[in-house]
Protein backbone atom coordinates (compact mmCIF):
# COMPACT_ATOMS: atom_id res chain seq x y z
CA UNK A 1 0.00 0.00 0.00
CA UNK A 2 2.81 2.44 0.77
CA UNK A 3 4.16 2.52 -2.80
CA UNK A 4 1.78 5.26 -3.87
CA UNK A 5 1.44 7.11 -0.55
CA UNK A 6 3.54 10.10 0.46
CA UNK A 7 3.44 11.86 3.80
CA UNK A 8 4.70 15.43 3.77
CA UNK A 9 5.17 18.06 6.45
CA UNK A 10 5.43 21.80 6.57
CA UNK A 11 6.53 23.26 9.88
CA UNK A 12 7.31 26.74 8.59
CA UNK A 13 3.77 28.08 8.51
CA UNK A 14 1.69 30.54 10.46
CA UNK A 15 -2.07 30.71 10.84
CA UNK A 16 -3.64 34.13 10.31
CA UNK A 17 -7.16 34.83 11.60
CA UNK A 18 -9.29 37.84 10.79
CA UNK A 19 -12.14 38.01 13.29
CA UNK A 20 -15.67 39.34 12.88
CA UNK A 21 -15.35 39.82 9.14
CA UNK A 22 -18.56 41.05 7.50
CA UNK A 23 -20.14 38.31 5.41
CA UNK A 24 -20.75 39.99 2.06
CA UNK A 25 -19.58 39.68 -1.56
CA UNK A 26 -16.08 40.94 -2.30
CA UNK A 27 -14.60 40.41 1.16
CA UNK A 28 -12.48 37.41 0.13
CA UNK A 29 -11.23 39.41 -2.87
CA UNK A 30 -10.15 42.26 -0.57
CA UNK A 31 -8.31 39.95 1.83
CA UNK A 32 -6.72 37.54 -0.59
CA UNK A 33 -6.13 40.15 -3.27
CA UNK A 34 -3.79 41.96 -0.86
CA UNK A 35 -2.04 38.73 0.14
CA UNK A 36 -1.82 37.58 -3.48
CA UNK A 37 -0.45 40.91 -4.69
CA UNK A 38 2.36 40.50 -2.18
CA UNK A 39 2.96 36.95 -3.45
CA UNK A 40 2.54 34.93 -0.25
CA UNK A 41 1.52 31.31 -0.77
CA UNK A 42 -1.73 30.36 0.95
CA UNK A 43 -2.07 26.68 1.75
CA UNK A 44 -5.35 26.64 3.70
CA UNK A 45 -8.37 28.91 3.78
CA UNK A 46 -11.39 28.56 6.03
CA UNK A 47 -14.27 30.94 6.58
CA UNK A 48 -16.57 30.10 9.46
CA UNK A 49 -19.83 31.89 10.10
CA UNK A 50 -20.09 33.25 13.63
CA UNK A 51 -23.63 34.60 13.15
CA UNK A 52 -25.07 38.09 12.77
CA UNK A 53 -23.65 38.39 9.24
CA UNK A 54 -20.07 37.83 10.33
CA UNK A 55 -17.37 35.22 9.79
CA UNK A 56 -13.89 34.46 10.98
CA UNK A 57 -11.49 34.04 8.06
CA UNK A 58 -8.52 31.78 8.76
CA UNK A 59 -5.63 30.90 6.45
CA UNK A 60 -2.02 29.75 6.56
CA UNK A 61 1.01 31.42 5.04
CA UNK A 62 4.76 30.81 5.17
CA UNK A 63 6.24 31.95 8.46
CA UNK A 64 8.68 34.26 6.69
CA UNK A 65 5.77 36.32 5.29
CA UNK A 66 3.87 36.98 8.53
CA UNK A 67 5.09 40.49 9.36
CA UNK A 68 4.51 41.79 5.83
CA UNK A 69 1.12 40.09 5.40
CA UNK A 70 -0.16 41.40 8.73
CA UNK A 71 1.08 44.87 7.77
CA UNK A 72 -0.71 44.64 4.41
CA UNK A 73 -3.91 43.40 6.02
CA UNK A 74 -4.19 46.22 8.60
CA UNK A 75 -5.72 48.70 6.12
CA UNK A 76 -7.85 45.89 4.62
CA UNK A 77 -9.16 45.04 8.12
CA UNK A 78 -10.18 48.67 8.59
CA UNK A 79 -11.69 48.97 5.11
CA UNK A 80 -13.85 45.85 5.41
CA UNK A 81 -14.76 46.41 9.07
CA UNK A 82 -13.12 43.31 10.54
CA UNK A 83 -12.37 43.29 14.26
CA UNK A 84 -8.86 41.89 14.68
CA UNK A 85 -5.92 40.15 13.00
CA UNK A 86 -4.28 37.35 14.98
CA UNK A 87 -1.33 35.15 14.07
CA UNK A 88 -0.37 31.78 15.49
CA UNK A 89 3.01 30.35 14.61
CA UNK A 90 3.16 27.17 16.68
CA UNK A 91 1.47 25.10 13.98
CA UNK A 92 2.49 22.61 11.33
CA UNK A 93 0.82 20.91 8.39
CA UNK A 94 0.93 17.19 7.79
CA UNK A 95 -0.33 15.87 4.44
CA UNK A 96 -1.08 12.40 3.15
CA UNK A 97 -0.97 12.23 -0.64
CA UNK A 98 -2.11 9.20 -2.59
CA UNK A 99 -3.45 8.42 -6.04
CA UNK A 100 -6.32 6.35 -4.65
CA UNK A 101 -7.44 8.63 -1.81
CA UNK A 102 -11.11 8.37 -2.80
CA UNK A 103 -11.31 4.85 -4.21
CA UNK A 104 -13.04 3.31 -1.20
CA UNK A 105 -9.82 2.40 0.58
CA UNK A 106 -10.78 4.10 3.85
CA UNK A 107 -7.63 6.19 3.78
CA UNK A 108 -9.25 9.30 5.24
CA UNK A 109 -10.55 7.35 8.21
CA UNK A 110 -7.08 5.86 8.73
CA UNK A 111 -5.55 9.32 8.84
CA UNK A 112 -7.93 10.66 11.47
CA UNK A 113 -7.82 7.45 13.50
CA UNK A 114 -4.01 7.41 13.56
CA UNK A 115 -3.91 11.03 14.76
CA UNK A 116 -6.68 10.51 17.32
CA UNK A 117 -4.98 7.46 18.81
CA UNK A 118 -1.97 9.56 19.76
CA UNK A 119 -4.04 12.51 20.98
CA UNK A 120 -3.35 14.94 18.15
CA UNK A 121 -6.01 17.62 17.81
CA UNK A 122 -6.68 18.77 14.26
CA UNK A 123 -7.14 22.51 13.93
CA UNK A 124 -7.97 22.66 10.21
CA UNK A 125 -8.53 20.08 7.46
CA UNK A 126 -8.09 20.48 3.72
CA UNK A 127 -8.84 17.67 1.29
CA UNK A 128 -8.77 17.05 -2.43
CA UNK A 129 -9.02 14.04 -4.71
CA UNK A 130 -5.37 13.23 -4.01
CA UNK A 131 -4.65 14.46 -0.51
CA UNK A 132 -5.75 15.17 3.02
CA UNK A 133 -3.84 17.84 4.93
CA UNK A 134 -4.22 18.75 8.59
CA UNK A 135 -3.08 21.79 10.55
CA UNK A 136 -1.87 20.59 13.94
CA UNK A 137 0.15 21.85 16.88
CA UNK A 138 3.81 21.97 15.84
CA UNK A 139 4.95 20.10 18.97
CA UNK A 140 2.89 17.09 17.80
CA UNK A 141 4.38 16.96 14.30
CA UNK A 142 6.95 14.19 14.77
CA UNK A 143 4.48 11.97 16.63
CA UNK A 144 1.91 12.60 13.89
CA UNK A 145 4.40 11.68 11.16
CA UNK A 146 5.36 8.49 13.00
CA UNK A 147 1.71 7.50 13.53
CA UNK A 148 0.83 8.10 9.87
CA UNK A 149 3.90 6.23 8.65
CA UNK A 150 2.88 3.31 10.85
CA UNK A 151 -0.78 3.45 9.77
CA UNK A 152 0.23 3.24 6.12
CA UNK A 153 3.16 0.84 6.63
CA UNK A 154 5.73 3.33 5.41
CA UNK A 155 9.25 2.83 6.67
CA UNK A 156 11.54 5.80 7.18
Amino acid sequence: MSDNIRILKNENVTKITLTQVPDRPGIAAEIFGAVGDYGANIEFISAQSIGKGQSNVVFTIPECDVAKVVELLEPVKTKIGASKIKSESNIAIVSVIAQDMVSGTGMTGKIFTALAQIGVNIDMINSSLLSVSCVIDRKCLEDALNALNKAFSISD
